[in-house]
């Protein structure tokens, strides 16, 4: 059985295989058959509202009177931070996935079919010892990419190009590009640049200090401890200097951000431009390169969803340390492929990302 969770080949490969959509499929079944639980009826056809608490007055505690039924009748997990009606979704949805696969492991399938690659892909994510033991090979290649892009000879195409196969396999730097819906055209989607490229959860905790100074000092403590655990796993030299300087350029690119509240409003992150324009508009950086990579040459109208941000991107990219640079690109690729990697790797994010950030207990 080839390993397909640790191909030979580079990660994105794996995004195009038909498996995805299989899964796809398995997930959609498993969700519909998990909306027959959620509406409550009546013999009246009305609806009754099992997850409202009538002992309180809705104008005394509004909250208490909306979720007090299903508090009372859902108690959370003390393995769980929360549980909503689609955390109970999820569950459900999760054993039924897995319910369908262990059926699938049970039979015997041709070489090359979907149900065959998706068994051997669940069966590579299953085996922990095999992940414990190839550590971070499959990253190998891209560490030697971003090796290649941030050295002090580089063009600004080596860059654009290692930004795009890192973009391939969901390692969000800098900046991540998609497609939305075309708010002039709702027949149409439009190709859009959205910023992207921080570890923290939003671009104001780099900033956040008086009354919840605590607070934040927490979570940006905690960060910058996982990013040292994941450097020291690449053995890096001066450890705590490197670190720093790594989060100082993601602080770059967090001042440059749009806020939560900007980013609410449709008409100011809708700048839809022909792609000329958006060259001239976003400099500094290799587009031809970059979408070349992807696989798109003809990439007609695109959006800029921060005109702000993307201004300056570019020159931050350009003006970066290299080796800062370098040390960016690995910590977050490390970050964002950690779950697929050693146990190890996985606690070392879990750590932060659920017990930090979401209050997961141990």
């Amino acid at each position: 059985m080839e390993c397909l969770c640790r191909p030979k080949t580079p990660y994105h490969q794996l995004t195009n295989m038909k498996v995805k959509t299989i899964f796809m499929a398995v997930t959609s079944a498993a969700t519909l058959a998990s909306c027959n639980n959620v509406a409550k009826s009546g013999n009246d056809g009305v609806p009754h509202f099992l997850d409202v608490d009538t002992s309180v007055a809705l104008g005394n505690d509004f909250y208490q009177y909306a979720n007090g039924g299903w508090m009372a009748s859902h108690p959370r997990p003390e393995d769980k931070p929360r549980l909503g009606s689609f955390d109970v979704l999820n569950d459900e949805n999760n054993d039924r996935i897995k319910s369908i696969i262990d059926d699938l492991l049970t039979k015997e399938h041709t070489k090359g079919s979907d149900a065959q690659k998706l068994g051997d892909l669940y069966k590579c994510g299953m085996d922990t010892a095999q992940r414990d033991a190839d550590g971070m090979k499959a990253l190998m290649p891209y560490f030697q990419l971003i090796d290649g892009a941030a050295s002090p000879k580089a063009s600004a195409n080596t860059l654009a190009v290692t930004l795009a196969e890192l973009h391939k396999i969901g390692c969000a730097t800098f900046f991540v590009f998609g497609s939305w819906t075309d708010l002039d055209n709702s027949d149409m989607v439009t190709s859009t640049v959205y910023q992207a490229g921080i570890g923290l959860p939003d671009r104001d905790y780099y900033f956040n200090d008086g009354a919840n100074d605590e607070f934040y000092e927490k979570i940006r403590t905690g960060y910058k401890t996982m990013l040292t655990r994941f450097a020291q796993k690449i053995e890096l030299d001066n450890v705590e200097a490197r670190v720093d300087a790594v989060y100082e350029l993601e602080k770059k690119l967090a001042a440059e951000m749009n806020t939560k509240l900007e980013n609410r409003d449709p008409v100011a992150i809708w700048n839809k431009t022909s792609y000329e324009d958006f060259k001239k508009e976003v400099p500094n950086v290799d587009w031809d390169g970059y979408f070349n990579t992807l696989g798109i040459t003809d990439l007609g109208n695109i959006n800029i969803a921060q005109k702000k941000y993307f201004a300056a991107v570019g020159k931050i990219m350009q003006e970066a340390d290299r080796e800062v640079l370098a040390d960016y690109l690995k910590l977050h690729l490390i970050s964002s492929t950690a779950s697929y990697m050693s146990m190890d790797s996985e606690q070392i994010a879990f750590d932060f990302y659920g017990k930090t950030i979401t209050g997961t207990p141990a």
